[in-house]
């Protein structure tokens, strides 16, 4: 099978505010974003296909890390 690996890229400050607020680990909030977009992938991948059933996954789970922005400024 061939794949396309798509990155996207959250901003932590956010998250970590939203993880104060909701008294939710930051682990959790970011592997639930990676897991929403997973399922919007294979919706629209299935939604582009009259027979879904030829493919129960069409988007496969792939790795996530932090990584540095480049041209994003950090202000304190």
């Amino acid at each position: 099978m061939r794949g396309y690996e798509v990155r996207v890229a959250v901003d932590l400050d956010r998250v970590e505010e939203a993880a104060r607020r909701s008294g939710r680990d930051i682990d959790d909030l970011l592997n639930e974003f990676a897991q929403r977009l997973q399922e919007t992938a294979e919706h629209l991948v299935d939604s582009w296909s009259a027979d879904e059933s030829w493919s129960p996954r069409p988007v496969l789970p792939s790795g996530h890390e932090i990584v540095d922005i480049p041209g994003s400024s950090s202000a304190p």
